[in-house]
């Protein structure tokens, strides 16, 4: 993707951040993402410096929970009941990390399922709240990217494209073929060797 790509993809994100709540800016807060299905209540609350650019990132990340979930549910709109909102309460800097770990405190008392894996705050008094994730290795994360990419040229040619054998077919070129259509099917047993899976 090149840089006017990211940055269309960027702009649209934000176009659709500011249609769920059109007074979101880039100033300092905390926000907070909600979200009801089957009658449970989801939160999630954060912080930061710049509220509107960490929205965005949120929305193409993949590290946090928040980030896949935001994936997976979208945002909320008369056709996604169970999307997610957002609320701001836009403070100076330095009341962050109090602000973050109050609304946390108060989502968790009201019966909000919280996303957060810790109690808030960028101080010492950060705790968690919630198991972490076992950190992924080297060799996690390289197989985590061949899934990915993987992933994508399976895409291209179920929809766009169409691979054949260059040339005069033998014996080579079938089997690698027969390679590649089995890497494409998530067959291919090298995915898992050496990597710690």
């Amino acid at each position: 993707m090149n840089y006017r790509q990211l940055f269309a993809k960027k702009e649209k994100i934000k176009q659709e951040w500011l249609r769920l709540n059109p007074v979101l800016n880039n100033a300092s807060g905390v926000y907070i993402l909600t979200r009801q299905e089957n009658g449970f209540k989801y939160a999630y609350i954060g912080q930061a410096v710049k509220v509107l650019d960490r929205l965005i990132s949120h929305s193409t990340g993949y590290e946090q929970h928040i980030d896949r979930s935001l994936k997976k549910h979208k945002l909320y709109s008369e056709n996604n009941k169970i999307g997610w909102n957002v609320l701001v309460r836009y403070l100076p800097i330095e009341s962050l990390n109090s602000e973050e770990q109050r609304y946390i405190k108060m989502y968790a008392n009201n019966g909000y399922q919280l996303l957060n894996k810790t109690s808030g705050s960028q101080g010492d008094e950060k705790v968690g709240i919630s198991e972490n994730s076992t950190k992924k290795g080297y060799y996690q994360g390289v197989a985590f990217g061949k899934n990915r990419a993987v992933q994508e040229i399976k895409t291209y040619f179920d929809k766009y494209l169409d691979f054949v054998i260059k040339g005069k077919p033998n014996k080579i070129k079938e089997r690698k073929l027969k390679e590649f259509e089995e890497l494409l099917k998530g067959e291919n047993e090298d995915d898992t060797k050496g990597n710690g899976i």
